[in-house]
């Protein structure tokens, strides 16, 4: 440097410190800018996927202040939540500075509030949290802020998880049908009379955790027998563009034996062997001619049904036709019975039935009052000694007149009187039905849990009974309205759905490397499995994957399979041995009257893994099952008819289900379930429980839309933005 040059560093260093300070001071702000930015998300994140992983259903004002208030604790201390014990915000940022808002379209700062991005967690479907840092500490002189306020943003959606894996080896018809259909059939030749589609009415009007139906209004021209027939479809109603698979509405004239044997479709109303014999609802055809009086024995017209509501009857039956009940109940009848001129006096009518003792249920004469002119009585209807159809007979005797072909009749209705007989037989002088009751049962009436026929013309001989008898032969204009179960339960006292397992039907096979079912069974299935979007193929399944089992299982997984195999039927005894394995652990079977079933059941304080915790679970009308709890189960949901296919099958999966054990049917000695609380009278090989909407514990491979509050598929918490 030249001796005259030395004077010029000074300037030019005074010059430039400044520059230097500023600078400096810039970019210290700016890491401090990117490190509370850091930070805050993070604190976002933590809030969102804490809020998340307690969603719980049905998701009430309770869960969303759960999900909101376990939120605002990982979000860190801000002017709403001040004491928040996780998470704060670094360089001792006060609570007074930060602004976390939920669901909010907009920041703090730009002038957002709380829940004005779709409301409340439960109705947005996502916790979403906006949270804004203003006044940051700055470095720069004479009070200059370089960023007064930064933001971070996080959501997390509840969606329908996209596969799922750890199922266990349970299958059972997807309960939410495609098309239902009303099938008004002739008893005694199993033809159709006329059908109408059902449609599904508004969830806000029916009772919690059913689903309700009503048909449109059809012309019926009534038989002898006739009875309503369900018919419930995996498959959407014909016609169906391009020729896809449907389901078609029986027409008159048709077999239902056939069209209930349509691919994906079902039809309830069977009799004990599972064969389609009788429907739901019976009703009733009756002569309108014929002559009565000496000689000519009497005639049998109207006969109909009651149960609740019935004056007198405290202890009715649900309904007079169909009622799926536990508890013992009783029908009221009544029948019109054409006597001339015969005094009622010397008539004895008598119904045989239901649980009538072995003289049957007397009936007495009405001469005055709201059945004057009918014969009413009771049956009584007693769940432990009854089968589903449940025929009524009627009986008649008569004293101190002379009837063809039976002759003098005696003096009373006893003894060697000869002038006793049933109405309605037929050609070989059998009884025939002359009304019937049917007790619903998971065994044979599937998921319907009521069914009633209506009238819609206005002629109506029932007088607010029902629409179930008339003149035979006559056309009136009936329509039926139908309830199912299967939806999630809304509360604990929601009564138990009954799963069949053990059986002659195909048992599932979901994993290659576990060698029997009862194995499946106690430690689930490891393949992942996804809801099938080939169902309107002609076989979902095949391609890509074949026709059995073994073709399913060569198939790589992942990508999850959308078709479950299947194998031979189970008996009860690898059913009990799976199910105690998997809720009790493999405890220690006890027989014999001198070890009681309770004392299989784990105990200990606390949560104890394989006790019954589903009422201990509901919390202000939310259900929130603790933790590895292994009485919340996953299953598969298969369509309509799947119960027809022997093993080494494949079944589309419609929809997955969660399910929460409250009681199963073992094999004898003791094996049922053993924890209190659990379900009473359950038969071998069946399980029990409630269908929930349950939040899976993990991801899962994502998401795949919108969760349904009220459906049985698990949701997943996933982080969305």
């Amino acid at each position: 440097m030249a001796p005259h040059d030395r004077g010029a560093v000074l300037p030019m260093f005074a010059i430039f410190l400044p520059a230097l300070v500023l600078f400096t001071t810039f970019v210290i702000d700016v890491g401090n800018w990117f490190e509370h930015h850091r930070h805050l998300q993070l604190q976002v994140d933590a809030a969102a996927l804490a809020g998340g992983s307690v969603w719980s259903f049905p998701c009430t004002a309770t869960a969303d202040s759960n999900i909101e208030g376990t939120a605002r604790q990982y979000g860190g201390p801000d002017i709403a939540t001040p004491g928040a014990p996780y998470n704060p915000q670094i360089g001792g940022t006060p609570a007074s500075r930060m602004h976390l808002l939920v669901n909010s379209r907009l920041f703090y700062n730009e002038g957002g509030t709380n829940y004005s991005d779709g409301g409340t967690p439960c109705s947005a479907g996502f916790i979403d949290a906006k949270d804004t840092e203003v006044n940051l500490p700055s470095y720069f002189p004479f009070g200059v802020s370089v960023v007064p306020a930064i933001n971070a943003h996080a959501r997390v959606a509840i969606q329908q998880a996209a596969s799922v894996n750890g199922l266990l080896p349970l299958f059972v018809r997807d309960i939410n049908a495609t098309s239902v259909a009303a099938i008004f059939v002739n008893d005694a030749t199993h033809t159709v009379l006329s059908a109408a589609w059902m449609d599904k009415l508004p969830a806000a009007s029916c009772a919690s955790g059913r689903q309700c139906y009503s048909s449109a209004p059809t012309n019926v021209t009534v038989a002898q027998r006739s009875s309503l027939v369900v018919a419930l479809s995996s498959l959407p109603r014909c016609p169906q563009a391009g020729g896809a698979p449907c389901f078609t509405l029986p027409a008159a004239g048709d077999s239902a034996d056939t069209d209930c044997n349509a691919t994906g479709t079902e039809c309830f109303g069977e009799d004990a062997s599972g064969n389609l014999q009788a429907g739901l609802a019976f009703i009733r055809g009756y002569p309108s001619g014929g002559t009565v009086g000496p000689p000519n024995p009497p005639i049998l017209r109207d006969v109909e049904l009651a149960g609740i509501g019935t004056p007198g009857l405290s202890t009715g039956c649900s309904d007079g036709y169909f009622s799926f009940t536990g508890a013992a109940c009783n029908l009221f009848i009544r029948a019109k019975v054409d006597v001339g001129a015969f005094s009622t006096g010397d008539v004895q009518i008598t119904a045989f039935g239901g649980n009538c003792p072995n003289g049957g249920c007397s009936l007495a004469y009405n001469s005055a009052g709201t059945f004057a002119g009918y014969w009413t009585g009771t049956i009584p209807i007693d769940p432990g000694s009854a089968s589903a159809l449940q025929p009524i007979t009627l009986k008649w005797a008569m004293r101190n007149t002379t009837v063809n072909p039976y002759g003098a009749c005696g003096n009373n209705f006893g003894g060697s009187n000869k002038c006793v007989d049933f109405f309605d037989k037929d050609a070989s002088g059998n009884a025939q039905t002359v009304q019937r009751f049917y007790r619903g049962q998971d065994q044979f009436s599937g998921p319907i849990r009521s069914i009633t026929v209506w009238n819609n013309d206005g002629v109506s001989a029932t007088a607010g009974l029902g629409a179930n008898a008339y003149v035979q032969g006559s056309t009136h204009s009936l329509f039926a309205t139908l309830t199912l179960a299967g939806g999630v339960a809304a509360s604990a006292s929601d009564p138990p759905i009954q799963l069949r397992v053990a059986g002659n039907q195909a048992a599932i096979d979901c994993d290659p490397n576990v060698a029997n079912f009862s194995d499946e069974l106690a430690t689930g299935c490891a393949p992942l499995y996804t809801q099938n979007a080939r169902l309107l193929q002609p076989d979902p399944c095949d391609p890509p994957y074949g026709q059995t089992t073994t073709d399913l299982f060569k198939a790589p997984n992942p990508p999850a399979w959308q078709c479950v195999g299947t194998q031979n039927g189970v008996s009860a005894g690898p059913f009990t041995t799976g199910i105690q394995e998997h809720v009790l652990n493999n405890m220690t079977i006890c027989n014999g009257a001198a070890c009681p079933n309770f004392s299989r059941c784990p105990a200990g304080a606390g949560f104890v893994p394989g006790q019954n915790y589903w009422s201990a679970d509901w919390t202000g009308g939310t259900f929130d099952v603790q933790p590895g709890d292994p009485r919340l189960v996953l299953l598969f949901m298969v369509p309509f008819g799947a119960f027809r296919t022997s093993g080494n099958k494949l079944f589309p999966i419609t929809n997955f289900g969660a399910y929460y054990i409250t009681g199963w049917g073992g094999n004898g000695g003791g094996n049922d379930d053993p924890c209190p609380g659990a379900d009473p009278g359950i038969p071998a090989g069946w399980l029990s429980g409630h269908f929930v909407t349950y939040r899976l514990p993990s991801n899962n491979n994502g998401g795949n839309g919108a969760c349904d509050p009220a459906g049985t598929n698990p949701c997943v918490a996933v982080l969305t933005q």
